[in-house]
C-alpha cells in the first residue's frame, strides 16, 4: 500500500467520522481511547513480567557464578580426580562410584540409592530405555559387580521405557 492510498483511506475515515452525530463522535473517541489505554496497559504489564523473570534468572546465574568462583579449587580437584585413568573403575573404588561410572555411557541415571548391608547397594532408576538397562546390567559383570535383584516395571505412557529397582553387590 503506497502513501497516497493511506492518505485517501485516512480522509475517507475522517469524513465518515465527521458525518456522525456529536454524541456518536464522542462515544467513538472514548471507546478508541479505552481500547488504546487497555492495549498500552497489557503491553507494559507483559514487558514488566518478562523483565522480572529476566532479573530473577540473572540473580540465579550470578549466585551460581559466585558459588563456582568460591569453590573453584575444590571443583578442579574433583575434575582432576575424575580424569585420572582407572580411578572410578579401580577395584578399591566404592560400589556407588563404580555403578555410576558404568551407567553413564548407557544414559542411566539413579533417582535414588541406598546402601544395603555391608557390601550391597540398592538403586532406583526411572525413565531408562529397556535395551540400555539390559546392556548396562550385562556390563556390570565385567566391572566385578554382581546383580542380586532386578525388578522392572514398564511405563504406561512410553514404549520401551522402564522403571527399575536394582540390588548390586561386589563379587567375592
Amino acid at each position: 500500500m503506497n502513501m497516497n492510498a493511506v492518505k485517501a483511506l485516512g480522509q475517507k475515515l475522517r469524513q465518515r467520522f465527521e458525518a456522525l452525530p456529536t454524541n456518536d463522535q464522542r462515544a467513538l473517541a472514548i471507546m478508541a481511547a479505552v481500547v488504546g489505554l487497555t492495549l498500552l496497559y497489557f503491553s507494559l504489564s507483559w514487558t514488566r513480567d518478562y523483565q522480572q523473570a529476566a532479573i530473577l534468572h540473572y540473580q540465579d546465574m550470578s549466585e551460581d557464578s559466585r558459588w563456582i568462583e568460591l569453590n573453584l579449587p575444590q571443583l578442579r580437584n574433583l575434575a582432576n580426580a575424575a580424569v585420572q585413568p582407572g580411578a572410578a573403575g579401580a577395584p578399591d573404588a566404592s560400589l556407588i562410584n563404580r555403578a555410576t561410572t558404568s551407567a553413564k555411557p548407557f544414559g542411566i541415571v539413579f533417582k535414588r540409592f541406598q546402601p544395603e548391608g555391608e557390601t550391597g547397594l540398592r538403586l532406583w532408576i526411572e525413565g531408562a530405555e529397556f535395551d540400555q538397562l539390559i546392556r548396562w546390567v550385562a556390563a556390570l559383570e565385567q566391572q566385578g559387580i554382581q546383580l542380586d535383584q532386578l525388578d522392572i516395571d514398564k511405563q504406561a505412557k512410553l514404549v520401551g521405557v522402564v522403571d527399575a529397582r536394582v540390588l548390586l553387590s561386589l563379587k567375592m
